[in-house]
């Protein structure tokens, strides 16, 4: 499994103005929705345990429409870059796919997350303002995955640019968590470092 790069070697700095929107570029002010369960919320507000999802009826529509959860902060966008370059298959359709970047500290076993043995649904990231400070490190969660329009990665709004090895442990990070599959950087450099801008 991966093995991050330094603190200090894991962006670019300063974020290069003129560089395209690519894989792995961290944005503020991303919505991300969450769709949860009335009766989930239900048990929640009373604190009692939430009951087995193969329990649950479908909501109705106004029910789920209800249950919508939006929360903003900072995303990191995941697909290929083929699927959103303006000069290719981004030019026909809009919709980006992010994943929610979070605080460390609500993830149990910090270790494991900043590592990358374990927690495949994580990608450990130092915070971009201050990568020297373990505290105020985030993690971007492939559990947390939404859908926006292309007008909310304006380059104005990117924060952090990944360098291009921690670029390669993120392509590791998702191949194994949405596909199962272990490739190593020597893998992900034959195959797909040509793609780095």
């Amino acid at each position: 499994m991966p093995l991050y790069p330094d603190r200090e070697a894991f962006y670019l700095r300063p974020v290069p103005a003129e560089r395209p929107v690519f894989q792995g570029d961290v944005f503020r002010a991303v919505p991300s929705v969450r769709a949860a369960h009335p009766t989930v919320l239900e048990a929640e507000y009373a604190a009692v345990g939430a009951p087995d999802p193969r329990d649950l009826p479908a909501p109705t529509y106004s029910e789920a429409r209800g249950c919508l959860r939006l929360e903003g902060g900072y995303s990191i966008l995941l697909p290929n870059p083929c699927e959103f370059s303006e000069v290719e298959k981004g030019l026909n359709h809009r919709e980006r796919i992010l994943a929610q970047v979070r605080p460390i500290g609500e993830v149990e076993n910090q270790k494991v997350v900043r590592t990358g043995r374990g927690a495949l649904y994580t990608f450990w990231m130092p915070h971009w303002d201050h990568p020297e400070r373990p505290d105020l490190d985030e993690y971007a969660s492939f559990r947390r995955v939404s859908t926006v329009d292309a007008a909310y990665l304006n380059p104005k709004n990117r924060v952090a640019v990944l360098s291009g090895s921690a670029w390669a442990v993120l392509i590791q990070r998702l191949c194994a968590f949405f596909g199962g599959v272990s490739l190593s950087l020597e893998q992900i450099d034959d195959e797909v470092a040509h793609l780095y801008p």
